[in-house]
């Protein structure tokens, strides 16, 4: 019995053009981890850049004035604090 998979031509255009598309969305992603690395002076991972992303959405969400209800206020704040955590963390 033969085991090797045989991929048709469209199959491969779907894979090209989702390896295209994901290296089009790491490319912002791989500036800001350049940038991130020097404002801390050193290199840091995808992981940690994502992780230092989350926290300044986390604070945007906190700090910045809306018209909403305190308890969805107090909500964005148990969410910063959960980010800052995880982001102390992955840090280290």
């Amino acid at each position: 019995m033969n085991n090797e998979m045989i991929l048709n031509a469209r199959e491969l255009k779907t894979r090209e053009v989702i390896a295209s598309l994901a290296a089009l969305l790491a490319s912002p992603l791989k500036w800001l981890n350049a940038y991130y690395g020097h404002v801390l002076g050193r290199a840091i991972s995808t992981r940690q850049t994502l992780s230092l992303l989350h926290v300044q959405v986390a604070f945007l969400f906190t700090v910045f004035p809306s018209d909403c209800h305190l308890m969805l206020r107090l909500a964005c704040a148990a969410w910063l604090l959960l980010a800052l955590r995880h982001c102390r963390e992955e840090l280290g």
